[in-house]
């Protein structure tokens, strides 16, 4: 079983704004900039992340898209990341030293 780019950008989307429509105070005008940047450029979704007004941008965008969104956020630094199919699991006991095998 896969995923698709679109069905989760399409998830963070939706995601972000019902987050702005119950919380006030998570965004600011560079915040919501940025996201219109991503989403004019290509992005199928955007939203803001991490603790206290952010840190990270999660811009989901289709391959063929990758270099224009990128061009147009190019002030910001890039961290690639890779969907898990699998969700979480335990790679490293901290407490035995043990590394689960990958």
């Amino acid at each position: 079983m896969g995923y698709e780019v679109g069905a989760v950008g399409l998830d963070v989307r939706e995601g972000w704004w019902r987050k702005k429509q119950l919380a006030s105070g998570i965004t600011n005008p560079r915040i919501d900039g940025l996201v219109h940047l991503a989403m004019s450029t290509g992005a199928i979704g955007a939203k803001v992340t991490g603790a206290g007004g952010g840190g990270f941008l999660l811009v989901c965008v289709r391959p063929h898209k990758h270099r224009v969104v990128r061009e147009a956020l190019r002030g910001l630094r890039e961290l690639p990341i890779n969907l898990a199919l699998n969700g979480s699991r335990i790679i490293l006991d901290w407490r035995t030293g043990h590394r689960a095998a990958q």
